[in-house]
């Protein structure tokens, strides 16, 4: 999931002479919301992931934990890079089964193919070429990520001193806490003009 994109990034800063951590984060779990609509509506979760891909997760909280651990303790991790993962994958057929235990609700999955995507980019307004790399990078990132060779790598518990997912917020947690308290949400439209998620708006 980490682009060759943000390598040419990371490689730029190295040169550059400056101290650096680099901090790659797997996908993280807020993605999800987005499918928020076809859960509720139709008992769907679309996302990107191959029928044979696995990926795991993790919170932008957990995330958020690990940053402020690493700029607490400056100088310590100069030049060095780090993998923040979850300890688990999770398929799309296994991300449904999960769903669908916490919701207590039949929930089936959907793969989005490229196409489907991309057109889901521009209904939120995000400009054509935009579009297309976030639909692209999707496509090699996560639809095909079959194998993950170390999905526990040991670097959050090792920097932070505490698991993943800690906090109340692994996959189950994350679905129970957002999808049974936003059941009046119809849809969630988000401003992704720098590949982020830089503003929404939920319409209820």
């Amino acid at each position: 999931w980490h682009s060759i994109a943000y390598r040419k990034a990371e490689q730029f800063i190295e040169l550059s002479g400056i101290a650096y951590c680099h901090i790659r984060p797997s996908l993280l779990l807020e993605y999800l919301l987005a499918s928020s609509g076809s859960v509720r509506h139709d008992n769907l979760l679309e996302f990107q992931l191959g029928k044979d891909a696995h990926i795991p997760f993790i919170s932008s909280r957990d995330v958020g934990r690990f940053v402020a651990t690493i700029l607490t303790q400056p100088g310590k991790h100069d030049n060095t890079s780090y993998s923040v993962t979850s300890d688990r994958c999770y398929s799309g057929e296994e991300l449904a089964a999960t769903f669908s235990e916490v919701l207590e609700m039949p929930i089936k999955y959907l793969e989005i193919p490229f196409n489907r995507q991309y057109k889901n980019f521009r209904r939120q307004r995000v400009e054509k070429e935009k579009s297309f790399e976030l639909a692209q990078w999707l496509e090699f990132s996560i639809h095909d990520a079959d194998k993950v060779t170390d999905p526990t790598s040991g670097d959050f518990e090792k920097v932070v001193g505490d698991t993943v997912g800690s906090s109340d917020y692994d996959m189950p947690g994350y679905i129970a806490g957002y999808f049974n308290t936003t059941s009046a949400v119809d849809a969630i439209q988000f401003n992704m003009n720098s590949g982020n998620i830089d503003a929404g708006t939920i319409k209820l």
